[in-house]
């Protein structure tokens, strides 16, 4: 069970802020956020079923923006078309 919940500030249409975990911590940023009328997803532990690479390719992409790199090279699974890195929709470089 999540005891802090991890907030992302985004310059998404869909959320301005993204609130993962945190139980009832998670619940009350969101209800702040949503009174400060920021547009506010909620995500929960059981709300998503992620493979383990793609979690931590979330962690991942969450550090790389927290910490402001400017480059970061990722290492693709063996998913093809379905791989996780597949949400990086405008890479700079691709090789194989």
């Amino acid at each position: 069970m999540f005891t802090q919940a991890l907030i992302i500030k985004t310059k998404s249409n869909m959320a301005e802020i993204i609130i993962i975990g945190g139980g009832a911590a998670g619940l009350m940023a969101a209800g702040t956020a949503v009174k400060r009328g920021l547009k506010t997803v909620l995500v929960e532990k059981n709300d998503i079923e992620l493979s383990e690479f793609a979690f931590i390719l979330a962690i991942a992409l969450v550090y790389f923006v927290k910490n402001k790199c400017d480059i970061v090279v990722l290492e693709t699974g063996l998913g093809g078309r379905q791989d996780a890195t597949n949400i990086i929709k405008n890479p700079l470089i691709s090789g194989f």
